[in-house]
């Protein structure tokens, strides 16, 4: 459904805006997700000429799914010559480079057609959709909690006059080490298999909580569960640690929590 909220009530709104608005409602009743409606009129600076008014369509607590304007025709500049833009991130118009503002732009005179694109481009996000903005942001916490220590590797980097040498005194029964680089790598042993075994941690998988619901999101793959009981015991526990953590901070194994809604857990 759509729900209407006038920013500035002492406005009234276009009919022309309120015709598509009133179709926009009818046809998404049948959608069980809220979009909601807010209403932005613009003036020409210095006057009260209203040249375009810009209702945006967004999911309550994300990012705007879209808008669609009734806009004032800046070229013509002729007062009957206003046209529908619709805007949405899904709409790529190869009339424009990817660069231009109007890439994820299309525009007409003609309601229908405003109404069809409105239909097709502007609908609620996907799971995936919500959450794949954070996905880099965990991704590199993972990197650098992989890399805080890869200077270790520095310790193995050996020529070969130091391999002859340190081979030449074991055959010779020296199990002593004989080079300064060889006693400094026998003392960084540990520290170096501790750096490869946080290489094998993989497998980030993300959690969106959705009121009683519980979307698991690998990859484009979504699964729903009807309650936390219905998620892996392993994620549950994940999941436990990281609510009583600060957002926007790695718990190594465990995961990365975005806020109170995406959770982002190994395993």
């Amino acid at each position: 459904m759509l729900e209407w909220i006038n920013k500035n009530e002492s406005v009234v709104v276009p009919k022309e805006l309120l015709d598509v608005f009133n179709q926009l409602t009818l046809k998404h009743a049948t959608v069980p997700v809220k979009l909601l409606v807010t209403y932005r009129p613009y003036s020409r600076e210095g006057t009260g000429e209203y040249l375009f008014w810009d209702p945006r369509f967004m999911e309550e607590g994300s990012k705007p799914v879209g808008k669609v304007r009734w806009e004032y025709n800046y070229q013509t500049r002729t007062d009957t010559n206003f046209n529908y833009v619709v805007f949405s991130p899904r709409i790529q118009n190869q009339k424009y480079g990817a660069w231009n503002n109007d890439y994820h732009t299309i525009s007409s005179i003609n309601a229908k057609k405003a109404i069809k694109a409105a239909m097709e481009f502007i609908r609620p996000f996907s799971y995936v959709e919500i959450v794949e903005e954070s996905q880099p942001k965990v991704e590199r916490a993972h990197r650098e909690w992989i890399d805080e220590n890869s200077s270790v590797a520095y310790n193995f980097n050996l020529n070969h006059e130091q391999t002859y040498a340190e081979i030449k005194s074991l055959v010779n029964q020296g199990v002593v080490f004989t080079t300064t680089t060889f006693k400094k790598a026998a003392a960084k042993l540990a520290e170096y298999e501790e750096w490869q075994e946080r290489k094998k941690v993989t497998g980030l998988a993300c959690i969106y909580v959705e009121g009683e619901k519980y979307v698991e999101i690998r990859g484009t793959k979504e699964t729903i569960f009807n309650s936390v009981k219905e998620l892996a015991s392993d994620t549950q526990s994940k999941m436990a640690m990281l609510k009583i953590m600060d957002i926007n901070i790695l718990l190594p194994e465990v995961g990365y929590r975005i806020d109170n809604k995406t959770f982002w857990v190994y395993g």
